[in-house]
């Protein structure tokens, strides 16, 4: 299998960001810049946090390493695009057929990359 080129401290800033915690996410923000090891998607989101502005920020994708993960595995399988569409969907009901496909799209560029 492929490694992941990931940033995980994105990762747990979107996490927050999607339960709201916009404080704590914009601390953990800050402590990585400060630390100096800030990978390109984790300067982007602080930069999102420090520039303020009202209302709810951009999330971005939720659970896209889960999601995109369980469908490799269930195409290596072999099951067609429509069956692991509707497994995807049991699986995660949370979310909506659009939002898995991104998170596919986006695993997908994420294994490309790393290859």
């Amino acid at each position: 299998m492929a490694k992941l080129n990931v940033d995980f401290t994105a990762v747990k800033i979107r996490e927050l960001l999607n339960h709201r915690k916009t404080k704590e996410a914009t601390k953990l923000a800050r402590e990585a810049i400060a630390a100096g090891n800030a990978k390109p998607e984790t300067q982007k989101l602080a930069a999102m946090l420090l520039a303020g502005g009202r209302g709810r920020k951009a999330a971005g994708l939720y659970r896209w390493i889960e999601i995109g993960h369980a469908n490799y595995w269930m195409e290596a399988d072999g099951l067609s695009r429509r069956d692991r569409m509707l497994q995807l969907l049991k699986d995660f009901p949370d979310v909506g057929e659009k939002h898995i496909e991104a998170c596919i799209t986006i695993y997908n560029k994420a294994t490309a990359d790393a290859e």
